[in-house]
């Protein structure tokens, strides 16, 4: 019963990394958003998680590079145009 308990974490983790990530929703905007609104978002949000304001935590280390990334896409016109079409892949190297 233990190895069950131990793969079922496990699958739940590698689906968690394999799941597109929801830029809007990291900024806690909607779709709809306007750049500015997006703009707010990413300034609070980064500011809430930057590393200075939790050194240690790789948690917030990782949560700051994502929405880093998410407002890189957002504010851009054409990427945030590719990503609302095709989803997170279409950008995610750009």
């Amino acid at each position: 019963m233990l190895f069950n308990n131990v793969n079922t974490r496990q699958s739940t983790a590698r689906r968690e990394e394999e799941a597109p990530m929801d830029l809007y929703n990291l900024l806690s905007v909607s779709r709809t958003a306007t750049e500015k609104e997006i703009k707010r978002a990413y300034l609070l949000k980064a500011k809430e998680l930057h590393p200075d304001r939790n050194p240690g935590d790789k948690n917030a280390e990782e949560l700051f590079k994502k929405v880093n990334q998410a407002y890189a896409i957002l504010s851009d016109k054409y990427k945030r145009e590719q990503y609302d079409k095709y989803g997170y892949e279409s950008v995610k190297y750009n």
